[in-house]
């Protein structure tokens, strides 16, 4: 089951960067937002700039549609990069992976731990401690895509984008989401790392 957890996984993150540059921002030239920016704007005004900002990164007005925009800044190319669909393409991101990437870190993770139960002897509240880490991070993460879905609800192209109106509580509330779900899985990573290192002695002296 664990490793079926695993294979999902890797699909999702495989599948993350391409549906990215097709439907939000591709990689153009280095200044433009990513969606990690976006998830640390903090403020309504700073959320609205990084999200508008994606449209920056093609020629051509925001909202145009037209396909034969290229990246500004860049050299001429045969083939021109096609517009991103921008928030409806972030929004549509969200809903198909970006949900479902914390379920499976967060059972994945889960499943190690419960694995190395066994392997942790006295130190077994540090493991509970990671389990924790484990249940809340997920929980961090899809609260930051609902409040994401919220506030770009009824934002579709790049004009709504620039006019609408985000509620500071509500940015700064996802950014809170934002940290303490990195927080939370680089105790994860660390805790990974300790129960390999663990693992391996236990292996050996065997």
């Amino acid at each position: 089951m664990l490793g079926v957890v695993a294979l999902a996984l890797v699909a999702d993150f495989a599948l993350f960067p391409p549906l990215q540059a097709r439907w939000v921002v591709p990689s153009g030239p280095e200044g433009v937002p990513t969606i990690t920016d976006l998830q640390f704007s903090w403020t309504s005004d700073q959320f609205r700039h990084d999200l508008y900002e994606w449209s920056g990164v093609v020629c051509g007005e925001p909202g145009s549609g037209d396909p034969d925009c290229t990246w500004r800044g860049a050299p001429d190319a045969p083939d021109p990069a096609p517009i991103p669909d921008g928030p409806a393409g972030f929004k549509r991101l969200t809903l198909l992976l970006d949900y479902a990437l914390p379920l499976l870190y967060g059972a994945f993770a889960l499943g190690l731990l419960t694995r190395l139960w066994d392997l942790a002897g006295r130190n077994r509240r540090w493991l509970a401690l990671a389990a924790g880490a484990a249940a809340a991070a997920p929980l961090c993460d899809m609260t930051e895509n609902t409040l994401h879905l919220w506030l770009l609800r009824g934002v579709d192209t790049w004009d709504q984008a620039a006019a609408a109106d985000y509620p500071g509580g509500l940015v700064t509330a996802a950014s809170v989401c934002a940290s303490i779900k990195y927080g939370l899985l680089a105790v994860l990573i660390a805790f990974g790392l300790a129960g390999a290192v663990r693992w391996a002695r236990v292996r050996r002296a065997g």
